[in-house]
């Protein structure tokens, strides 16, 4: 079990920190001009894999180091609620989870955190989900620890250390393209949610937002091709097209091979909607696969897909004729469909799945999306920052939250039942008009969106101890692999 589970890793990792796409988003120093000039592109750094980044907004603070408290994994004896300017921590990394550090950051009102790393290595990783960290508002960013302690010694020396956090997608037109990476068997909960609450949004939004999907395979020429075909059921075409056991359990339930036919049959299925410009159904394909096949080896099969193409009013025969004429399933041969998705995630470095990109740049953040408040979604906020700003589709301008984000970071508690008071107190006449408008059109607007998308490959604390050789999470994202002790199963301090 545990050579498998080396095998199908080893194929699929290929040093990821090598191949990172760098978002479109920066941590400046403002202040003061001696340690602004040390850093004239910035501070690098690493974005969290929890939290909202404000795209299409900026956050500006005090950078404030708390002496008694510089790991955070404590609460904070200060509040830092409605200061000006807003207090950004800084905080070292070390003997918590990050979601715990910056949620007692939230808690004492400060509104981003930087977290400086706690040794000096060539890459740093990302700051992964603990599996709590899903209604954490504030946006979060590791840095070097050189460059922590630059920060540091100017805070010591009781300078403002003033920084600025901008969060941007590019734009180029009215319409905004939204890669995702997935598989049939994804198991992050997060992203489920997030999949079935996004279709109406999908909808909503019609031509101007264009889905790509992309399946997760693991390449197995390299491992379980050799004689004796060592990954077994784990692999389609003696060896060739793999996937992750989905129970780890190699003795019962379904095989890899299971989800690399599946994933090859949604592929198909994309390819026929997108030809036809009915990408918005895969959405409903998706979730109804998750809903009424996804639950065992039992309904697990295709005649169940095909029972949901058939109420889509898809002929079967579409998915069927392509997976047969793309190399099908069996033999020693290749699927061209299969090559391509595992050379596309070899060119965009994607190892890890949910995965998704906004405009070609990889979004970092939660993909927990509240059904009742859109605003507080962070794919959703990244999809609707990728229009150009006179260019915003309806569904895009969704008011109906109890805080709005301003460009000094943070949230101000401006309802819109406070907004509503005020206009009646006005102009009595015109506010009742307004009012009943605005509430039909926040009713339509529910009916039509929910929810949203997510990560890449985290390394969290728990890897610090173990010299950050194997990259764990916990969390959002989804492992390909079984975790090989039983301490690799506990969520990383």
């Amino acid at each position: 079990m545990m050579n498998l589970t080396r095998i199908l890793l080893l194929s699929s990792l290929v040093l990821l920190a090598l191949h990172h796409v760098v978002a479109e988003q920066k941590l400046e120093i403002l202040t003061p001009d001696s340690l602004r000039t040390q850093f004239p592109n910035g501070v690098d750094h690493r974005a969290a894999l929890f939290g909202f980044p404000s795209f299409g907004h900026q956050v500006t603070g005090i950078v404030t180091y708390d002496a008694n408290n510089t790991l955070g994994c404590v609460p904070f004896a200060n509040s830092y609620d409605n200061v000006d300017p807003p207090v950004i921590m800084l905080i070292t990394r070390g003997n918590c989870t990050f979601v715990t550090k910056v949620r007692n950051a939230e808690n004492a009102g400060a509104k981003a955190v930087i977290v400086m790393d706690n040794v000096e290595e060539p890459y740093l990783p990302y700051m992964a989900n603990d599996g709590t960290g899903d209604t954490i508002e504030i946006p979060s960013l590791l840095i070097r620890l050189s460059d922590g302690l630059k920060i540091k010694r100017d805070i010591d020396d009781e300078d403002d250390v003033q920084v600025v956090l901008k969060w941007a997608l590019p734009n180029d037109d009215d319409v905004v393209q939204l890669d995702i990476w997935t598989s049939s068997n994804i198991l992050d909960a997060s992203f489920k949610v997030f999949r079935n609450s996004f279709a109406p949004v999908a909808k909503a939004l019609g031509n101007s937002l264009y889905l790509v999907a992309h399946y997760y395979i693991i390449d197995g020429t390299f491992r379980c091709m050799r004689p004796g075909q060592p990954c077994g059921s784990q692999c389609i075409m003696e060896g060739r097209y793999c996937a992750a056991d989905p129970e780890f359990d190699l003795s019962r339930g379904l095989d890899g091979s299971d989800v690399v036919i599946e994933n090859l049959r949604q592929v198909c299925l994309w390819k026929y909607l997108n030809s036809t410009n009915q990408t918005v159904m895969w959405w409903d394909y998706v979730n109804q696969f998750d809903r009424y096949c996804a639950i065992n080896e039992n309904t697990w099969n295709v005649g169940c897909s095909e029972n949901i193409l058939t109420g889509m009013r898809i002929d079967p025969r579409i998915v069927s004729n392509c997976v047969a004429s793309s190399g099908g399933i069996t033999g020693n041969g290749r699927n061209v469909l299969l090559d391509a998705e595992i050379q596309n995630t070899r060119d965009n470095g994607v190892f890890i799945i949910p995965t998704v990109a906004i405009n070609n740049v990889f979004y970092r953040g939660s993909n927990y999306c509240p059904t009742s408040e859109m605003t507080h979604c962070g794919i959703y906020q990244a999809v609707c920052a990728g229009y150009q700003p006179d260019n915003v589709p309806g569904p895009c301008q969704i008011t109906d939250t109890p805080s709005v984000i301003n460009d000094s970071g943070g949230r101000r508690g401006v309802s819109v039942g406070v907004v509503i008071a005020i206009v009646i107190a006005a102009l009595v006449f015109a506010a009742i008009v307004t009012f009943f408008f605005f509430k039909r059109q926040r009713r339509r607007m529910r009916e039509d969106l929910d929810t949203i998308l997510a990560s890449y490959m985290p390394i969290d604390e728990a890897d610090r101890a173990r010299g950050n050789a194997a990259g764990r999470g916990t969390g959002d994202n989804q492992r390909l692999v079984m975790p090989e002790t039983a301490e690799d199963s506990q969520a990383n301090l």
